[in-house]
């Protein structure tokens, strides 16, 4: 029996605002990580000091669990919820 799409269990990325990292740092982060326009990444990084956190993905654990390992090399605090 194979498993279709809507039976894998989707989780989130979490982006927390953290008191270590500059604005800055975190922008070049997700452009490098997700690959998003500078735009993007300033839009997600004022929402994340704003809010306190940002859903960043929602995905299957393994393919979350590469994003957060490129994120973690940056020392940004992520969860998978």
């Amino acid at each position: 029996m194979t498993m279709s799409k809507k039976d894998i269990k989707k989780k989130k990325l979490i982006l927390y605002d953290d008191e270590v990292n500059h604005v800055d740092d975190v922008i070049f982060a997700l452009i490098y990580v997700f690959g998003y326009l500078d735009m993007q990444a300033q839009q997600i990084a004022l929402l994340v000091h704003v809010k306190g956190s940002f859903c960043l993905k929602e995905d299957t654990v393994d393919e979350l669990n590469t994003y957060k390992q490129e994120l973690d090399k940056f020392n940004l605090k992520t969860k998978i919820k």
